[in-house]
This record gives structure tokens, sequence and C-alpha cells, in this order.
């Protein structure tokens, strides 16, 4: 596996369960193994500077598409898709997407969580650190429902305007159908190149392989996540099935 994401550098008293986040990412650096690209999930300035300090090559900022959000760690393990040039992911404790979403996750607003991604971009670059951007509930979110394609694009394409070698589509809640991930696609495709885009699709209602499907004809040389999920104690909540 070339690439691993292995943590989230979150605030323990949010997530306690993320702790230790920079004790992960020491040890798992410790291990030599060069050829593996570690990543890590960073919401602000203070993740980003933990990161680093822990010896970091790549790091992740998540945005929602919709304005309530909870934070979650994540673990993607990637690998080849059989026969195509797109890589897979199986993802656990994703991180979502929506206005109301994007409070609830982070604890500010889609626009305030986009503006705690500057410093952080800005001194990712100054340390010649890669930085990956997610959207999440790109097809609809658990407190407000359906989601404007046209809302995917604006932060997507913000994200991008950063400076985001990739911007990473989400369906976090796993209710896309093949032609929700099409409408998206279609929309954010108008503002960022396609080679740029990655999806992250849940299996929530059976929909994770034909939603890949419909992005891997889309999109011909692309990174598609595949995430099999199931509910736990309601819609808003999904833990990894393998």
């Amino acid at each position: 596996l070339p690439n691993i994401e292995i943590t989230s550098f979150v605030s323990p008293k949010w997530v306690p369960q993320m702790g230790d986040h920079a004790e992960v990412t020491r040890r798992v650096k410790d291990l030599g193994m060069d050829h593996v690209n570690y990543s890590v999930l960073t919401p602000n300035m203070k993740g980003f500077e933990g990161a680093a300090a822990a010896g970091a090559t790549e790091v992740a900022v998540f945005a929602a598409a919709s304005s309530i959000c909870s934070v979650s760690g994540s673990v993607l393990l990637h690998g080849d898709w059989p026969g195509t040039d797109v890589h897979v992911c199986v993802v656990s404790l994703p991180q979502r997407s929506q206005e109301t979403f994007s409070r609830t996750n982070i604890n500010c607003t889609i626009e305030e969580s986009l503006e705690r991604f500057r410093p952080v971009l800005r001194a990712a670059a100054e340390r010649s650190i890669a930085v990956r951007g997610y959207v999440s509930c790109i097809a609809g979110c658990p407190y407000e429902g359906r989601v404007d394609p046209a809302a995917v694009a604006k932060v997507a394409k913000a994200l991008m305007d950063m400076g985001c070698y990739e911007v990473s589509l989400g369906d976090t809640i796993g209710i896309g159908t093949p032609g929700d991930i099409e409408r998206v696609i279609k929309e954010v495709t108008q503002y960022v190149p396609v080679e740029k885009l990655a999806g992250h699709f849940h299996d929530t209602y059976g929909q994770a392989l034909v939603n890949t499907l419909t992005a891997v004809k889309m999109v011909s040389v692309a990174n598609v996540y595949l995430t099999r999920a199931l509910h736990a104690a309601g819609p808003h909540r999904l833990m990894s099935s393998g």
C-alpha cells in the first residue's frame, strides 16, 4: 500500500480516542517503511503544528458542503482497483459535510472552517508538506437532507484555490445514487480539473460499488475511495465493516 492515512490531530477534549495521534505518527514513522506515504487529518492550525512536530509529510483538511458537521478520525488503506488506473481505499470513522453538519462536526460554519484552513495551507507550503482536501456529505446531510451540487463545487473550488493538490468528494452517509454522483462530479469539474478529484463512497444502503463505477466511468484517471459502512445508532453515525 503506497498511501496510508493513520490518524487525526483533533482535540482530545472532543475526540479522546484520537489523543494518541502524535505517538501513533512517530511510531509509524519509526517503522522505516520509506516507500509508504503516511498522511494525517488536521482540522486547524493547532492540529497542523502537532502533525508537523510529529513528522507528518502529508496532511488533510476537511470541510462540509452543508452547515452542521462533527469530527471523527479515519484510517485509510489504499490499494489498486483491479484493471484500472483507479485507487481504492477502505475507511473507518469518516468525516462529514453540510452547514449544520459542519457546526456539529468541527464546531464552526463552512466559511469559518475554510478560513481556518488558509494558515494551514500557507504553513504547509512553507514546510513542503502536501495537503489533500476533503468535502463531506456531497449527496446528503443527516441534518439538512439533500445537498445542492453547487454547494459541493463551491467548497471543492475553495480548497483547490487554497493549494490542495487533490480534493476528495465524500458521500459520507451513503445515501447517494449514481445519478447524484454524476450530477456532483459534473458540477465540480466546472471548477476543479477532473484529474484532481477523488471519491469517497459509503455502502450504507448498498450503493458504494455502483457509485464507484459511476465515478470511474466519469473520471478515467482518479482516486476513488470505497467505504463499506454500516449504520450505528442513527443515520449520522457510521462505522467501518472492513
